[in-house]
C-alpha cells in the first residue's frame, strides 16, 4: 500500500546536540480507531492509531525505471550503480557489487573449502624477547572501541588494521539507552557519544501485508526501539584519538597473515596492504581503501593476546570454524538517499523523524525458492536524509536471488515500500551484503592467547545486520574479562572461555529469524505465512506491552515475558505457529526449548545471587560471575530503558 508522503515530524532536527543522562520514559497513549477491530486482531489488544489517511496514487517510475534497466544492461540495480559518484581513492559500487556478488555466489552454489591454517600453537617454544603489547587487536572497525577500552585500563594495546581505521558514512541505528556501554567501559567520553549521535528517530512504524492488526491501515507505533542513528565515522574517530592520546598504536594498511603461540605469547606476522585494494569485506566501508599512502608495517609484532575483531571474513575465526556452511544468512540491500533540491532551494527537503521498524508491502516470492522480504526505513544524518534496507532471513541455496536480483526487487518496490519516487531522490549509496549466521555463536576460543569478538565470533544483531549493536552490549563485560586476564596472566582457552559465553537468550533469537524463513522451493507454507507470523506476534507484544517488547526488541529476551509470548500466540494464531514449528524440524523445535530453559535456569541463579552481589562485586572474579549471569539471563539492559507502544505521529 502507498503511504502519503508525510510533512517533516516536529522532532526531525538538523541533529542531536546533546543525550539524555538516562532514558526518558514516556506514557503509553494509543488512539483507538472509529472502526471495529478486525476478527483477526483479539478484542482486548491495545487499540491501533486511526488508519492512515487515503493514499495517493503510487508514483508511476515505469519509464526511468526501463531507462536505468537499458543502461544497467537489463538490470535495473546496475542502472542506478552507474550514476552513483565515487569519491577519490574509493572503489566504485559496481566493482564492490561484483566482488560481494562472488563471495556470494560461492557460498550457495560451492561446497565449503578448508580455510587457510593462519594460527600455529607451538607449545615449549617462548618469544625471543618479551611481547611488545599486551593485546593485539585485529580488525580497526569496531575493534577500536574495545581497543580505546583496553588502552584506557591501562594496557599496552596495538591495532592491526589492513585497510585505514576509519569509520563508514553509513550510520549505525541503535537504542540510546544502549549508548551509555561505550561511557561505562571508558572506549569514549559522554560528549563524544552525544557528538557522533547524529540522527533521533522515533516513533517507528510495524506494518505487515494484509488487513489483520498491524498492517498499512492500522499500524503499530514504538518509541525507544533503534531510536538513535549513530555515525561511525565521528564515533571510531573520537575512539581513535582517545586511544592514540592514551598511548595506543595504530597499524593500517598491515594485513595479518599468520601467527605463532608460544608460551608466553604471540608473534605475528604482517604485509602491506596497497592502497586501492579491496573484496568483498570493503562492501560497506569503501571509505576505508581510499586515501594516501601509510608507513610499511613492521614485519612483526608480538602480543600477550591477540583479539579478533576482523569480522565476518576474518581468516583467525574461519580456521577455528572449518569448513562450515552458515547456518542461514540475512540478505540485505539497501540505500541511503536524500529529496532532491528545487528549483532555488538552498537545502535538501527535511525528512520526517518516523520511519520503519518491521515492514512488509507483499507477501513471500516464490522466485529465488521462497523469499520474503523485509523492510526497515530510519531518518538519517539528522533528518536530511532517509535510509532504507530490505532483507530476508533465507539459506544459502543454488536457487536463493543473487545480490544484484534483491537489488533489482529494492528499487523497483521502492516507491511503494518509502513512498518517494525514484525521480525525486538523490540516491547518495547504494549498500548490499550476505551477512552469515553461524552454527556456534558466539565462537568459543578454539587456541590459547586468541579470542574473537563481534562478527568475528558471529555475535551479530538480528535487527541491526551487524555487530555494532552485540558489540554494545557485551563491551563492558569484554573489556573487563580481558583485564582480568591479562592481570591474572591466565589467557590459555579455559581461561578465555567465560569471555565467550552461552547466551541462551541469543540463541533462541537466532532461532525466531531462522522461523521466518522459508525453506528452498517454499515448502508447504502458504506465502502468507511469515506475514501472518509477524503481525501474531506483534499483537500479542503490544497486548502485552513494554513488559515483553522490551526485552524482545531490546534483544534481551527474558524467560517470563518469553513463556506469555509464546503462549500468547499459540492462543491467537494456533495455524501459524504449528506452520513455525513444522517448518523449522523437530531438531530445532527441541533446541530452542533447551534454549528456553536455559534462559530459565540463568534467571533463578541470577535471583538466588542477588543477595550475595555487594560480596561477590569486590572482587574481580564475583564481578564477572555477575555479570555473565545477568547477560545470560536477559538482566543485564540499561535501568530504565522502555520500549512501548507510542501515538501515530502527526500527519500519519
Amino acid at each position: 500500500m502507498q503511504r502519503a508522503r508525510r510533512p517533516p515530524h516536529p522532532q526531525a532536527r538538523p541533529g542531536l546536540n546533546r543525550l539524555p543522562s538516562r532514558p526518558r520514559a514516556r506514557p503509553v497513549c494509543v488512539s483507538r480507531p472509529a472502526a471495529a477491530p478486525h476478527a483477526d486482531a483479539r478484542a482486548d489488544a491495545p487499540a491501533a492509531p486511526r488508519p492512515l489517511a487515503a493514499s495517493p496514487p503510487a508514483h508511476d517510475d515505469s519509464d526511468l525505471i526501463a531507462t536505468l534497466t537499458r543502461a544497467g544492461g537489463g538490470s535495473l540495480a546496475r542502472g542506478v550503480l552507474a550514476r552513483l559518484p565515487t569519491a577519490a581513492g574509493e572503489p566504485p559500487a559496481a566493482r564492490l557489487l561484483d566482488l560481494s556478488e562472488a563471495y556470494w555466489t560461492a557460498l550457495r552454489t560451492k561446497a565449503p573449502k578448508k580455510p587457510a591454517h593462519v594460527l600455529t600453537r607451538a607449545k615449549g617454544a617462548r618469544l625471543a624477547s618479551p611481547p611488545d603489547f599486551d593485546v593485539a587487536v585485529v580488525g580497526g572497525t569496531l575493534g577500536l572501541l574495545l581497543a580505546s577500552s583496553l588502552q584506557a585500563a591501562g594496557h599496552r594495546v596495538v591495532i592491526v588494521e589492513r585497510r585505514l581505521a576509519v569509520g563508514r558514512d553509513q550510520e549505525w541505528n541503535a537504542c540510546a539507552a544502549d549508548l551509555g556501554a561505550l561511557v561505562s567501559a571508558r572506549a569514549v567520553t559522554r560528549a563524544d557519544v552525544d557528538a557522533a549521535t547524529v540522527t533521533a528517530c522515533g516513533p517507528l512504524r510495524v506494518a505487515f501485508h494484509g488487513d489483520a492488526f498491524p498492517c498499512a491501515a492500522r499500524p503499530l507505533y514504538l518509541e525507544g526501539a533503534l531510536d538513535v542513528g549513530v555515525s561511525p565515522r565521528l564515533l571510531l574517530a573520537s575512539a581513535r584519538r582517545r586511544f592514540e592520546a592514551a598511548g595506543g598504536v595504530v597499524l593500517e594498511r598491515a594485513a595479518f597473515k599468520s601467527a605463532t603461540i608460544a608460551d608466553d605469547g604471540v608473534e605475528l606476522t604482517l604485509a602491506p596492504s596497497p592502497a586501492g585494494a579491496a573484496d568483498a569485506g570493503d562492501a560497506s566501508r569503501p571509505a576505508a581503501v581510499a586515501g594516501g599512502a601509510r608507513p610499511p608495517p613492521p614485519r612483526t609484532v608480538t602480543a600477550r593476546l591477540v583479539v579478533d575483531a576482523a569480522g565476518h571474513w576474518s581468516p583467525l575465526a574461519a580456521q577455528a570454524r572449518g569448513a562450515e556452511k552458515p547456518a542461514g544468512v540475512c540478505l540485505v540491500v539497501g540505500a541511503c538517499y536524500r529529496q532532491k533540491k528545487e528549483a532555488g532551494d538552498p537545502a535538501h527537503s527535511p525528512s520526517p523523524a518516523t520511519g520503519d521498524f518491521l515492514a512488509t508491502h507483499a507477501d513471500a516470492s516464490l522466485a529465488g525458492g521462497g523469499v520474503q522480504w523485509l523492510w526497515e526505513t530510519f531518518p538519517a544524518d539528522g533528518g536530511n536524509a532517509r535510509t532504507a534496507y530490505q532483507f530476508a532471513y533465507i539459506d544459502a541455496t543454488p536457487d536463493r536471488p543473487s545480490l544484484t536480483e534483491a537489488l533489482d526487487t529494492f528499487f523497483e518496490s521502492f516507491p511503494e515500500a518509502t513512498g518517494d519516487s525514484l525521480a525525486t531522490v538523490d540516491i547518495q549509496r547504494v549498500l548490499f551484503g550476505a551477512f552469515p549466521q553461524r552454527h556456534v555463536s558466539p565462537l568459543p576460543p578454539a587456541i590459547d592467547r586468541v579470542l574473537h569478538v563481534g562478527d568475528a565470533a558471529g555475535a551479530a544483531s538480528p535487527l541491526s545486520f551487524g555487530g555494532f549493536g552485540a558489540m554494545l552490549r557485551a563491551l563492558p563485560r569484554t573489556a573487563a574479562g580481558v583485564s582480568t586476564a591479562l592481570a591474572r596472566d591466565r589467557l590459555d582457552t579455559r581461561a578465555l572461555a567465560p569471555l565467550a559465553p552461552y547466551s541462551p537468550g541469543a540463541a533462541a533469537s537466532r532461532l525466531f529469524a531462522a522461523a521466518m524463513r522459508l525453506h528452498s522451493g517454499g515448502g508447504a507454507a502458504p506465502v502468507s505465512h511469515v506475514n501472518r507470523l509477524l503481525a501474531s506476534t506483534f499483537r500479542v507484544l503490544a497486548l502485552l506491552g513494554p513488559w515483553a517488547l522490551t526485552p524482545f526488541l531490546g534483544e534481551r529476551l527474558r524467560p517470563a515475558p518469553l513463556a506469555a509470548t509464546m503462549g500468547g500466540m499459540a492462543l491467537a494464531a494456533p495455524a501459524s505457529v504449528a506452520r513455525a514449528v513444522r517448518s523449522l524440524g523437530v531438531a530445532a523445535v527441541a533446541a530452542w526449548t533447551g534454549h528456553a530453559m536455559a534462559l530459565a535456569a540463568y534467571a533463578a541463579v541470577a535471583l538466588l545471587l542477588t543477595p550475595l552481589a555487594p560480596i561477590l562485586r569486590r572482587t574481580r572474579t564475583g564481578a564477572a560471575l555477575l555479570a555473565a549471569v545477568a547477560a545470560g539471563a536477559g538482566a543485564d539492559g540499561p535501568r530504565g530503558h522502555r520500549i512501548a507502544a507510542a501515538p501515530a505521529p502527526t500527519g500519519a
